[in-house]
């Protein structure tokens, strides 16, 4: 786990789900952020939280940007982990490799072939 071998390098979780009530790991999430200064994460849910605030409905790199582009953070030296359902993987894929996000940066766990990601 990055957090117990490097703990000084910037963690940003990024979680999008529909309702917050049903948002898995939250928990287990804040509990991390307590423990680790730099695991800082934002979460979005599609429909209003409690407070009736309506959050952001759907991940775009945008949202990525405005969260894990924290000088001086290189963007070459930011590694992205994915997973979600496919419409979602395909959009962050393609979003990603247009921004020139090497390959090697890109980690997701998708069941089917990465080429299903690259045409949809």
């Amino acid at each position: 786990m990055h957090l117990e071998t490097t703990p000084d390098r910037e963690i940003l979780l990024v979680h999008w789900t529909l309702i917050e009530s049903l948002q898995a790991f939250k928990p287990v999430i804040e509990q991390l952020a307590e423990k680790h200064p730099n695991f800082l994460r934002h979460y979005c849910y599609d429909e209003p939280a409690r407070d009736g605030i309506r959050r952001e409905a759907h991940m775009t790199t945008s949202l990525v940007d405005d969260a894990v582009v924290v000088p001086p953070m290189p963007a070459d030296n930011v590694e992205y982990y994915f997973c979600g359902p496919k419409p979602f993987m395909a959009s962050i894929y393609r979003q990603l490799t247009a921004r020139g996000v090497p390959a090697e940066n890109l980690h997701f766990e998708f069941f089917g072939p990465r080429g299903a990601l690259e045409t949809n």
